[in-house]
């Protein structure tokens, strides 16, 4: 009989994908102006308190595009994308962090995400484990009482899925002015599921 279990807990991380995109004709002026953003924004996170180990280049591209005006002229123009994956241990002070590097960034400033992690999910997983295998059993010892009989040894026991199911938020781009954002952790799931076999006792 297969058995599977959630345990609710409560986010203890945030982790925020940001980044800059900046366009122009010159790839030079593109490339020095997203690189001067992504550094301000880097500085006002480090400034607010997180660990530089939980700061991360990522999804870094440059592209052009061929831009056609009203009088048919043909204009080329340089995407330059740069990202910076954030990982922060205070839940209650992420908003703040969040909103404060988006303002520096200015209006080259985007956020692509906001999720949220556990740091440690061992006791949630003991308690996930132990429900999964008790729900199996009760299935099982239905069954047996189905057939007029008991359960007898556990042969065989087999681990499911396990880990975690965090929700992620939309996905925005916005340029924002000091403040602060609101930030809601709620909870995360914490699954697991088990397979266990059973002897039919001997009749009596």
């Amino acid at each position: 009989m297969t058995g599977s279990a959630s345990v609710e807990t409560v986010p203890d991380i945030v982790l925020a994908s940001l980044g800059v995109d900046v366009r122009s004709t010159d790839i030079s002026t593109a490339l020095r102006t997203a690189e001067e953003s992504l550094a301000r924004m880097r500085d006002s996170l480090l400034e607010g308190g997180v660990d530089r180990a939980g700061l991360r280049t990522s999804r870094s591209t440059i592209w052009r595009e061929v831009v056609t005006d009203g009088a048919g002229t043909n204009t080329t123009v340089t995407h330059v994308r740069l990202g910076l994956q954030v990982r922060m241990r205070e839940v209650a002070t992420a908003g703040d962090l969040v909103h404060a590097a988006l303002a520096a960034g200015g209006v080259d400033a985007t956020m692509d995400s906001m999720d949220f992690a556990v740091s440690d999910t061992r006791e949630a997983l003991v308690q996930a484990r132990d429900a999964a295998f008790d729900e199996a059993r009760r299935i099982a010892e239905a069954y047996a009482a189905r057939a007029g009989r008991a359960l007898g040894e556990v042969t065989s026991i087999t681990e499911g899925a396990v880990g975690t199911a965090p929700g992620p938020m939309p996905k925005v781009a916005f340029a924002a002015p000091a403040g602060s954002m609101p930030v809601e952790p709620g909870q995360t799931s914490v699954d697991a599921s088990v397979t266990v076999t059973w002897e039919l006792a001997p009749r009596i």
